[in-house]
C-alpha cells in the first residue's frame, strides 16, 4: 500500500521533465542561482550543464527517454527527458 502511494507520488514529483524542473528550480532560487553563476564563471556553462544533468540522472538512477528536448528554464536550451 505504501509502496504503492510513493509510485504515485514519485511519478509526479519526479517526472519525465526533472532536469528541466531542477533547472528552473535553481533558476528562481536566489541563493542557488547565485551559486550556479558563481560555478559557471570558473567553467564553460555547458559543461557544467551536462554536469548537473548527468548527476541528476544517476542519482536519482533514471534512464534517457529522449534527448534534445525544448527547455523552459532559462539556464539551459535543451535538456534530456528521463524515466
Amino acid at each position: 500500500m505504501i509502496d504503492k502511494f510513493l509510485d504515485d507520488v514519485f511519478a509526479k514529483f519526479f517526472n519525465e521533465n526533472i532536469t528541466d524542473e531542477i533547472f528552473q528550480f535553481i533558476e528562481k532560487d536566489p541563493v542557488l542561482n547565485a551559486e550556479y553563476l558563481r560555478i559557471i564563471g570558473t567553467k564553460k556553462k555547458g559543461t557544467v550543464n551536462q554536469e548537473i544533468g548527468r548527476q541528476i540522472k544517476k542519482r536519482l538512477g533514471l534512464k534517457t527517454i529522449k534527448e534534445g528536448n525544448t527547455a523552459k528554464s532559462k539556464l539551459i536550451t535543451k535538456y534530456t527527458k528521463l524515466g
